[in-house]
């Protein structure tokens, strides 16, 4: 029994944290281009005042998708673990905590 919830626990948390993962490359990689477009290759040719208002929203657009994909993810790590029926509420609580810090560091 204890298996078969383990091998459950897994096959609902495994693809969770790969849309995860892959949600998050998409973003880091949309900011990354757009920072070495924004720094890199045009920057120079900004007045002082256009370089103030792109780095604010540059940076005003990265924590709302941080934002946002918290609040995207946290939904779906809660239904998740209560679909994995965890034996008592601690235990249940632990793997949302630990979902919800793994959405931190991803």
């Amino acid at each position: 029994e204890k298996r078969r919830r383990y091998c459950w626990v897994t096959l609902l948390t495994v693809p969770l944290m790969g849309i995860q993962l892959c949600v998050v490359l998409g973003v880091t990689v949309t900011f990354v281009t757009i920072e070495v477009c924004l720094y890199d290759v045009v920057w120079e040719t900004m007045s002082l005042l256009m370089q103030l208002v792109a780095c604010a929203i540059y940076n005003l657009a990265f924590g709302v998708a941080f934002m946002l994909i918290l609040g995207l993810f946290h939904p779906v790590s809660n239904i998740v673990t209560q679909w994995e029926g965890h034996p008592d509420l601690d235990l249940q609580r632990w793997h949302l905590t630990a979902k919800i810090y793994a959405n931190w560091f991803f």
